[in-house]
């Protein structure tokens, strides 16, 4: 397998609508984030359409720079079998097994595709979705590891940039960012998903701040967000630009 490495944007489901395919796509993926604890876990595929689906899963490393995620893919995580014919309504079980994990955690994606098939001429648009599957597997004896994050929070020529770093041997999923002015007001700043800072890297986030906000944030207040499923707050002031 050539290994490259790529950034991407890591969402979890990405619809794309291609000329001379038929009805919306049926596969479905569950869970859609996963856990390995004992070396395997596993993830179902499903059909929900009533037609068949081909469907492909390949496996990434997944590490991170500050401005983005990066895959590469990678045989220390397996996924069996790794291409599999789905009849409608059936499901198919796919075994994740871990090939002696590095770390505390190492972290990767599952690229799950349906394989697109030529549907019946003059059938229209087909919808096939590609999912994006993070993989956490922990190591025995690390069983107490935690993320550890700093945060700053600086204007850019982009915009307000808040910048996480995590220090700890765990990553950190941050959800609902919120901005709590001097006076109490709150501002919300990411209503699901932000992202993911993963062990001992750094991540900057551009946030779509309004200039009421912004101007705001220039006399400091506290961040309100979850990390992990659990909430967090954070008082920063906000750097000017250059700094």
């Amino acid at each position: 397998m050539a290994h490259f490495r790529r950034k991407v944007r890591c969402a979890l489901a990405l619809v794309l609508a291609l000329p001379g395919f038929a009805h919306a796509s049926g596969l479905q993926v569950e869970p859609v984030s996963v856990t390995i604890d004992k070396r395997s876990n596993i993830v179902w595929l499903s059909n929900t359409a009533d037609t068949p689906l081909l469907a492909q899963i390949r496996v990434y490393r997944w590490t991170q720079s500050p401005d983005g995620d990066e895959l590469v893919p990678t045989d220390a995580l397996l996924a069996s079998p790794p291409i599999t014919n789905l009849v409608a309504g059936e499901r198919q079980l796919v075994r994740l097994v871990a090939v002696n994990p590095v770390s505390c955690e190492d972290t990767f994606r599952l690229a799950i595709d349906e394989v697109p098939s030529l549907a019946p001429k003059g059938s229209g648009l087909r919808y096939v979705l590609h999912y994006s599957v993070p993989v956490f597997v922990n190591r025995s004896g690390c069983e107490k590891i935690r993320p550890e994050l700093a945060w700053s929070l600086a204007r850019t020529a982009d915009g307000i940039a808040l910048t996480v770093s995590n220090h700890g041997a765990m990553h950190a999923q941050l959800v609902q960012l919120r901005f709590v002015g001097p006076k109490g007001a709150r501002v919300a700043l990411a209503t699901g998903l932000l992202g993911y800072v993963l062990p001992g890297k750094e991540r900057k986030f551009i946030l779509p701040v309004p200039a009421e906000t912004s101007s705001q944030m220039a006399g400091g207040g506290t961040l309100e967000l979850a990390v992990n499923g659990s909430d967090v707050t954070q008082q920063l002031a906000l750097a000017p630009l250059g700094r």
